[in-house]
């Protein structure tokens, strides 16, 4: 069986190019970096963005809101240092880290770690009605005929960016958090409701603050996204070849409920925007390594097709996945026998990516 497979591989190889190259990517500074929450007044060109839910809100007639209520966007164009439009499956992430700067001091505490939605339907402890909750990243989904393409950036009162989206309902917002579950943009700003853990792509980790701590003025959080994850990998792969990374920040950090429609008091986390007095220091940056043209054959991203992509290929043989996951060698949204072909023939090859 294994000698017809091996065969077939003369005629069944897709026309993947050869000579990976691995390029790290440093932006200092996002091309696009706002606010999008429904009562923004300064869309696209406020210097701050915080990150809050309305979990815990009174609701009030006509108004409805997305739990995940202000969320912060982030964009970077990959395009002037990798070349674009060669197919997602040309294309594999090492590693992607995207730093933040806080603008306020001691206004929120430190969570490092996920809880899950069943953990906000407990009754509120007393002593504490408005616990810590994690800062979460995710990429970005749009609606409404936007695009990563043709949302842009806002410049001032003259100049605004796009609108939040047509109102300020819930599950409208141009662009929303998505956890790109297997290749699907899904929105994820609801997840409570909805009654799911979404896949985060990161949990913002800061350091020299301890769990429960209130997080000073200027510290900077670090979101070293799980590439290792499908959905991760695939969602990042599709951006880069497109030339256009962008990413959402969230939390389902709960305010104290306003009185009516608009901001409310709490303990949230607020970061610089582009539009800061303070320069680029302290605003959104990424780091990136990429393989352009990797090796075919190799799943696990070590630059050699080996043992462990033939377990990872066989333990998921048969699924469908989106369009640029890394055990779909052949690039046709699921996981067969063409794919078993390329690992085969490509075992044993290729050169183990430097750290």
């Amino acid at each position: 069986m294994r000698s017809a497979i091996l065969a077939a591989a003369c005629l069944a190889l897709p026309a993947l190019s050869s000579g990976a190259q691995l390029q790290t990517l440093t932006f200092n500074a996002p091309v696009l970096q706002r606010w999008m929450y429904p009562f923004d007044t300064q869309p696209g060109y406020r210097a701050t963005a915080s990150v809050f839910s309305t979990i815990g809100a009174p609701t009030f007639p006509g108004f409805t809101f997305d739990q995940r209520d202000g969320q912060v966007v982030i964009g970077f164009d990959t395009l002037a240092q990798l070349p674009t439009g060669l197919g997602a499956c040309n294309y594999r992430v090492l590693s992607a880290r995207l730093t933040i700067g806080v603008a306020t001091d001691q206004a929120f505490r430190y969570k490092d770690t996920y809880d899950g939605w069943q953990s906000y339907l407990a009754t509120p402890d007393p002593t504490d009605p408005y616990p810590p909750r994690a800062i979460e990243l995710y990429g970005a989904g749009f609606r409404n005929g936007w695009t990563s393409a043709t949302f842009f950036q806002g410049v001032d009162a003259s100049n605004p960016g796009p609108p939040f989206g047509p109102s300020v309902s819930s599950d409208v917002r141009n662009v929303y958090a998505t956890d790109f579950k297997d290749g699907v943009a899904r929105d994820v700003s609801n997840n409570v409701r909805d009654q799911f853990d979404p896949l985060y792509f990161a949990i913002g980790k800061a350091s020299g603050v301890s769990p429960g701590q209130y997080v000073p003025v200027n510290t900077e959080f670090a979101f070293d996204l799980q590439v290792s994850q499908a959905n991760v990998q695939n969602y990042l792969r599709q951006a880069v070849n497109d030339g256009r990374l962008r990413l959402v920040i969230t939390s389902l950090q709960k305010l104290v409920p306003p009185s009516g429609p608009g901001p409310a008091s709490g303990e949230y986390a607020t970061f610089y925007v582009k539009q800061n007095d303070f320069g680029t220091a302290l605003v959104a940056r990424l780091t990136m390594r990429v393989v352009v043209n990797p090796q075919p054959g190799d799943i696990d991203g070590d630059g050699v097709v080996g043992a462990n992509d033939l377990t990872v290929l066989l333990t998921r043989f048969g699924q469908a996945v989106g369009v640029g996951d890394a055990a779909d060698l052949d690039c046709t949204g699921s996981i067969g026998a063409n794919d078993l072909t390329i690992l085969l023939t490509n075992f044993g090859r290729g050169t183990p990516y430097q750290p």
